[in-house]
């Protein structure tokens, strides 16, 4: 099955990485950090002769919290290879089960580490007895630790590798463990260890402003710290939410959860399509604009249908809470059905531009561009009708209800035929401004 053309980079789903480099640079100023903050502790204890034992140890203990959340932070940026030679991991059969145990247990145990520790450093709180908070945190430092190794296993082993699925990704058949839901998965693990490692920044930022009067509790810093780090927190919640229930969708809403965005963008184009029609396109050749209103009409009834295919689609059949969670299209068959609003956006914006900046002398050239656009945008649908006529209307029910697989066919077949005929009406008047004397 060959793959749409990529005609624009504003559709590129995968986030860019940091280089290895700038992690390992990173971790030698965080060390260095943390131990210069380590010995500024202990140079200001021990020079204080007036302190108690008491209060010595309270003062060793706080430095042991920071350096703890520095190594939380080191978890967060982990490698698979200190990973794999942790001594701390629960070991699991199989990568369902690893699975299994991020969605059911790991997640939903970090998140309660995460909201347990949001309730120590909150906006209104005091730290009176700091033996007790120390230890507090200690224990749920340590929990967080088990976690974090836990789930960056569980990460590699199901995620091993920053593939992106392409033409020859022939994994329709591995359901839950197709690239393409991997990669989306990774995206999301990755994300969220990124959030923790800059809350547990701020957990050392407010260890270094610890209130210690209602006065200092709400000067500017510490409560600016303490608004970052509530939002940090909660904003872990919502990712470790987000990703569970990801974990349960199935790959009809793989394919849609992005389409109502680009839709919007699509009923845009129509607007402008529409206000171009109505116009006069500033050209000195009577004929050309003529040539060029005509196009800006003929793209209406091309868009309609556009808006038609995706209203139909996602509402009609994708939406279905009976659909099964897998199918049989492969990852980049997914891919492909996936981003279809966005090429179609693209090779509208690249049409309306076209449009916009013919003028005489370069007609022969935007006639070629405009006809690439047209003819792309036409190979894009067919490719996804075929998909979605082979693979997803069979999954749908043979009856008389609906929507049913006989309705659906007879639907596409259709709206393909209304939509082959418009897209070629546009091509031929492509053609014809080329030829303008």
């Amino acid at each position: 099955m060959s793959n749409p053309t990529n005609p624009s980079e504003e559709i590129d789903e995968m986030p860019n990485t940091a280089d290895q480099s700038e992690e390992m640079s990173d971790e030698s100023d965080l060390s260095e950090e943390t131990d210069n903050i380590s010995d500024t502790t202990d140079q200001s204890v021990s020079g204080q002769s007036d302190l108690s034992e008491g209060t010595r140890q309270t003062w060793q203990q706080g430095g042991v919290v920071y350096r703890q959340f520095s190594g939380l932070m080191d978890k967060c940026r982990a490698e698979p290879m200190s990973i794999q030679e942790s001594a701390s991991i629960d070991r699991v059969e199989s990568k369902k089960d690893f699975l299994n145990q991020l969605h059911s247990t790991l997640l939903p145990l970090l998140q309660q580490h995460i909201i347990k520790l949001a309730s120590e450093f909150k906006l209104d709180m005091l730290w009176g007895d700091r033996d007790a908070k120390f230890k507090t945190l200690l224990e749920n430092q340590s929990e967080l630790n088990h976690i974090l190794d836990q789930i960056n296993y569980a990460k590699y082993s199901i995620c091993p590798a920053k593939s992106e699925p392409d033409a020859s990704t022939c994994d329709q058949n591995l359901k839950e463990f197709k690239t393409y839901r991997i990669s989306i998965l990774r995206e999301k693990l990755n994300s969220l260890l990124s959030q923790l490692e800059l809350t547990f920044q701020f957990c050392r930022y407010l260890l270094e402003e610890l209130p210690t009067s209602e006065y200092s509790m709400y000067c500017s810093d510490v409560f600016f710290l303490k608004r970052c780090f509530a939002s940090g927190t909660s904003e872990c919640c919502n990712t470790i939410d987000s990703t569970i229930r990801w974990m349960n969708r199935s790959d009809f809403y793989l394919i849609r959860d992005q389409w109502p965005d680009w839709i919007y963008t699509i009923n845009e184009k129509f607007d402008e399509f529409t206000k171009l029609s109505g116009s006069d396109l500033i050209s000195p050749n009577q004929k050309l604009r003529h040539k060029l209103l005509k196009l800006a009409k003929l793209a209406i009834p091309v868009i309609k249908l556009c808006r038609i295919f995706f209203s139909k689609l996602s509402k009609q059949v994708l939406s279905m809470t009976w659909l099964p969670l897998f199918t049989e299209l492969s990852s980049q068959q997914i891919k492909t059905l996936r981003i279809l609003p966005g090429y179609i956006n693209s090779h509208l914006k690249n049409f309306l531009l076209g449009l916009k900046q013919t003028t005489n002398n370069n007609r022969a050239t935007s006639a070629s561009s405009l006809l690439m656009s047209a003819q792309e945008h036409s190979k894009d649908f067919q490719i996804s009708v075929d998909l979605i006529t082979s693979h997803i209307v069979p999954i749908l029910p043979r009856t008389d209800d609906f929507p049913s697989q006989d309705y659906f066919r007879n639907w596409l077949g259709t709206w393909n035929t209304e939509h082959l005929v418009a897209t070629e009406n546009l091509v031929q008047a492509v053609k014809l401004i080329g030829r303008i004397e």
